[in-house]
């Protein structure tokens, strides 16, 4: 029989918080978890150096409300950030929120009840995605949810890991409940890179999971960045993310032993998707390219030696793979900036991720 943490006066959830300059959204964010049914957590806000109040802000419900316990950093990130509430919880059940989002009323409720009826390895549930404009004004909502399951070995989990990777259940941290004792033993930290240490952080300790819920109900409320803001996060680098990412990918399905059949045909149509999209941002505003340098940093995408060796020997499994991959072998950064053009680019390599992966998915 598992310890109950009651035995020892903890809680029996951690909800671990990233708090970096969100004060226009963080006291939504944190009544959002104080207003819960379920009342058996404590909240852990780490301050990763704002700059503007949100210290302030948290430090004032900290003195409000026992539940709630602040911590400090210098800026590193929000993985960093993760990593220190989670080495300070008390609780055998961790979740991450992120400060400028919300959870619903019975959030915990509903995810404790799956734990502590089923206790499996990973949990995972719903959310609903706001989009909003550039001016920052709500345009439209979108529920997604995951198909109900109720995995007991690790193989029927892992069978399932690129479905959830592809259906945008997997790659973020905040609509899971963890165990903090496998995160422990395995040594499990979000890394320190700029973007994917979500999705490098879950596809760890999916490594480790024998059992696996998944609850379809939208418990959780995710603020979409809007395209402006997108744009601006990304330096001229950024492909190598995406690079290091598909490698990551493809070896941890090889090591699952499911980089074959429509598994690796998501994979590979991924990969030709990231290339793209990649490849498109030398239209980003805020690089401020002349188009010399447009055409030298589209060339230096598709001729590096991971994309050119993935793309020789991934399938190609509709047009677009197809195109993309000739300009890849072909090292033609003008024909694939022309297939660029012909398009949008963010609605069209979105949009070719939702309509064409999820829509293989769920067949």
């Amino acid at each position: 029989m598992k310890a109950d943490s009651k035995d020892n006066g903890a809680p029996r959830l951690s909800v671990i918080m990233p708090v970096y300059n969100t004060s226009e959204f963080l006291e939504e964010s944190i009544s959002s978890v104080l207003r819960q049914t379920f009342r058996d957590f404590e909240l852990i806000a780490v301050d990763d150096g704002s700059t503007d109040n949100s210290l302030e802000i948290c430090r004032r419900y900290e003195a409000a409300d026992s539940r709630v316990r602040v911590l400090t950093q210098k800026n590193l990130g929000a993985g960093a950030a993760r990593n220190k509430g989670a080495a300070h919880a008390r609780a055998e059940y961790l979740m991450f929120l992120d400060s400028d989002d919300t959870a619903a009323p019975d959030m915990f409720a509903k995810a404790m009840k799956v734990m502590k009826e089923k206790d499996p390895d990973l949990l995972i549930f719903g959310y609903e995605e706001i989009f909003y404009s550039e001016s920052g004004k709500e345009k439209s909502r979108n529920e997604r949810l995951p198909e109900r399951l109720d995995l007991h070995t690790a193989a029927d989990c892992r069978a399932r890991y690129c479905g959830l990777v592809f259906d945008a259940m997997l790659n973020q941290p905040w609509n899971k409940v963890y165990k903090k004792s496998i995160i422990e033993k395995n040594d499990i930290k979000f890394p320190d890179v700029r973007r994917t240490q979500d999705a490098l952080f879950n596809g760890e300790y999916f490594r480790r999971v024998n059992s696996l819920c998944a609850l379809p109900e939208p418990l959780y409320c995710f603020r979409q960045n809007n395209k402006g803001r997108v744009w601006k996060k990304f330096p001229r680098d950024s492909y190598k993310i995406d690079v290091g990412y598909n490698s990551y990918l493809e070896n941890i399905l090889r090591d699952f032993g499911r980089y074959s059949g429509a598994d690796r045909e998501l994979a590979d149509r991924w990969f030709f998707s990231s290339v793209y999209r990649d490849a498109g941002y030398y239209r980003n505003p805020y690089w401020a390219l002349g188009r010399r340098e447009k055409k030298e940093y589209v060339k230096k995408v598709i001729s590096d030696d991971y994309i050119v060796g993935r793309a020789g020997s991934s399938l190609a499994p509709d047009k677009r793979s197809q195109r993309t991959k000739r300009r890849i072998l072909d090292g033609d950064a003008s024909g694939l900036m022309r297939d660029i053009r012909s398009g949008e680019l963010r609605d069209s390599a979105y949009g070719f991720y939702l309509d064409k992966i999820r829509g293989k998915i769920r067949r």
